[in-house]
């Protein structure tokens, strides 16, 4: 099975030519899921805080989801990330309440990065406390 190189992405999912790839894959015991991820910048990389649109999270996740409930199978979003603002906040939200009203596609999700330790990280979640 040969991968692209945009294999990662659930928005490039089907037109990376790995949907193919992965339609094929199976378990006699069903217990496989695909992990993909999504950043809602403009290019899909994570590397800005700027993200498209309010809506964003949503518009990626949908076909990936369609493929994962047409080929009955389930997915992972084991990366995901968007800038600390009113749009990449609501943009977050779409992504999330898309993951949950999926169909029951969906098992999960993750956060690319989180702790001080990232530092300037557009996209790291930082819980500070005061005293």
């Amino acid at each position: 099975m040969t991968l692209s190189k945009a294999w990662t992405g659930a928005w490039t999912w089907s037109s990376s030519g790995n949907a193919a790839a992965f339609a094929a894959l199976s378990d006699p015991m069903d217990n496989i899921a695909i992990e993909m991820h999504q950043y809602l910048d403009s290019d899909g990389s994570g590397t800005s805080d700027t993200c498209v649109s309010s809506t964003i999270g949503a518009e990626r996740l949908q076909d990936a989801t369609q493929w994962l409930k047409s080929n009955n199978k389930k997915g992972f979003l084991g990366e995901m990330g968007a800038g600390s603002n009113d749009v990449c906040i609501a943009a977050v939200k779409s992504a999330l309440c898309t993951l949950q009203t999926g169909g029951g596609v969906w098992i999960g999700a993750l956060w690319w990065a989180a702790g001080p330790w990232w530092g300037t990280v557009s996209v790291s979640l930082v819980h500070t406390t005061e005293n």
